[in-house]
């Protein structure tokens, strides 16, 4: 996990290829259920470490909301703030991030209350590990959230 560079120009070319910007939510995210390479049980570690290709590696994990009322930001990463995200953090001066994504959602009365990606450095694995995140679209207020799940994993 984390080979790879991220090409703002390579991105948005298979951005438009893959019609990003003309899709709906519910025709970019797909997944019906848990993507099972996303389900933390059983899960013991995640791992962004230097390399040969990325001797200076940062871990950054985006946690995103995936309840009801917060499914547009996901889809706003496709269409449009994850190139402007990493690009911000690769001219900031961070020249390997390596990043992961979370879904999370309410533990108490969602399915599947947290997802947890790969650490990645390319365009390619990035859009696919946030494509990946299922869209549950539950909750049930604001005091379930499961951001302590994801302090724990």
């Amino acid at each position: 996990m984390g080979g790879g560079s991220y090409s703002v120009d390579d991105r948005m070319t298979r951005s438009i290829s893959a019609g990003y910007h003309t899709k709906s939510r519910q025709e970019i995210f797909t997944q019906a259920t848990i993507n099972s390479a996303m389900n933390p049980h059983g899960i013991t570690v995640r791992e962004s470490r230097d390399s040969d290709e990325h001797p200076d590696s940062l871990a950054i994990v985006l946690a995103l909301d995936v309840t009801g009322s917060m499914g547009s930001v996901p889809h706003y990463l496709v269409k449009d703030g994850l190139p402007h995200i990493v690009d911000g953090i690769i001219k900031s001066g961070i020249p390997d991030p390596q990043i992961l994504f979370l879904g999370i959602g309410d533990h108490e009365c969602d399915r599947s209350p947290l997802q947890v990606g790969q650490f990645e450095s390319s365009d390619e694995l990035l859009d696919k590990w946030l494509t990946d995140v299922w869209l549950e679209g539950g909750g049930g207020g604001n005091d379930g959230e499961s951001y302590m799940l994801a302090w724990y994993f």
